[in-house]
């Protein structure tokens, strides 16, 4: 092979007429000896007893001087015994070459041996892995058809159970059918006899509905005539609690007139009474003209605890003075014992409506103020 075109090719170059040397022939042999060694330990021994046999067989022999004939004579010429020594030593040099060839070519063999035999081992042992995979994917298909055999083995069971139960259904719906014929035939004979037993109903029927008509005609008419009675009787009887209400209405108003009327007789007689420290005090703290307001027959107007008091305020403008009062509207409230006391100015007084008086114009405007206080009965 390649190794050993190689080497071959190495040995006649080494081994050529121009460049033949023992110590590099020495060196490839021994280099490649070492490495036939390191490839395989074992064939060590085998190399060394080959390497032995062919150096015996091809040992250095005595060479005898074999001179001829005419070597003897006087005449002979020591060129010629020259000549054919350095013939003997040529010859003996390439059996010495050809001997270190025929050691480096069984070299080379015992090398191709031992890769022959460890690429044979490899290829055994991957066989070797390769049919066991094989085994293990056989035994595990085995494994598998064993168990889709027991499946089916048992589908077939299942099978044969399930038409076994088929069959029994099978004789149970037919012996349902008869069954089910024998119900209807009863049926019919049944809804027949039905039917004429309806229609009997049915004229029954019509007979209750028209004496049931009649009836409910009748209890119409009695009711319609009770409701009436009735109608009237509560119409009666609400207008006499009308009646009833009205009177005890009248009695509380006119309860209520006497009651009005005594007060206002009582208020009126307090308020003849006019409280002239009130009055100063309006006059002296406003500094404004103070007007009592009067009735229409000139007597003093009367004001009750409660009521309204407008106050007429005119513009500043002089020219809408007498068009467009404004009127401010304030309550009229008496001091009382327990309570804060009235107001002590006129401005203090509650404003209904409108703004304070603080906020009208100031004293220099003068204004006409209809106020009046009443005295309670704290006060007298």
């Amino acid at each position: 092979m390649a190794l050993r075109a190689t080497s071959h090719g190495d040995f006649q170059t080494l081994s050529g007429p121009a460049g033949r040397s023992p110590s590099l022939e020495d060196r490839v042999f021994k280099s490649l000896s070492m490495s036939s060694g390191h490839l395989a330990g074992g064939g060590r021994s085998g190399v060394g007893e080959e390497g032995k046999g062919t150096a015996a067989r091809f040992g250095r022999r005595p060479v005898r001087a074999v001179r001829p004939l005419s070597a003897l004579s006087t005449s002979g010429s020591f060129l010629q015994i020259n000549h054919l020594q350095g013939e003997l030593v040529r010859k003996r040099k390439e059996c010495e070459d050809l001997k270190k060839e025929n050691k480096y070519l069984s070299n080379e063999i015992h090398m191709e041996r031992i890769m022959m035999r460890t690429e044979s081992e490899m290829t055994m042992r991957n066989l070797r892995n390769l049919n066991q995979e094989l085994q293990a994917q056989l035994k595990q298909s085995l494994y598998q058809s064993q168990q889709r055999a027991t499946l089916c083995s048992r589908a077939a069971e299942q099978a044969e159970a399930s038409q076994g139960e088929a069959e029994q259904s099978r004789a149970l719906a037919e012996a349902k059918a008869a069954c089910s014929r024998q119900d209807e035939e009863q049926a019919q004979t049944d809804r027949d006899r039905l039917g004429l037993e309806l229609q009997r109903l049915k004229k029954e029927h019509t007979e209750v509905q028209m004496s049931l008509a009649k009836v409910e005609k009748s209890y119409f008419e009695t009711k319609q005539k009770l409701d009436r009675v009735s109608g009237e009787k509560q119409s009666l009887l609400g207008e006499n609690k009308t009646l009833e209400a009205e009177g005890d209405d009248l009695r509380q108003r006119l309860r209520r007139l006497t009651e009005e009327h005594g007060n206002i007789k009582d208020k009126q007689s307090k308020a003849s009474q006019a409280n002239i420290k009130s009055y100063f005090l309006c006059m002296t703290e406003s500094d404004q003209r103070v007007k009592i307001l009067k009735n229409q027959n000139g007597s003093p107007r009367n004001f009750t605890e409660g009521d309204p008091v407008y106050i007429s305020t005119p513009e500043p403008n002089p020219e809408n003075a007498d068009r467009s009062p404004s009127r401010t509207m304030f309550r009229v409230s008496a001091p009382q014992q327990g309570r804060q006391p009235g107001p002590a100015h006129f401005g203090d007084l509650p404003v209904i409506g409108g703004e304070r008086p603080d906020s009208a114009p100031p004293r220099r405007s003068r204004k006409v103020v209809e106020y009046f206080w009443i005295p309670t009965d704290d006060e007298e």
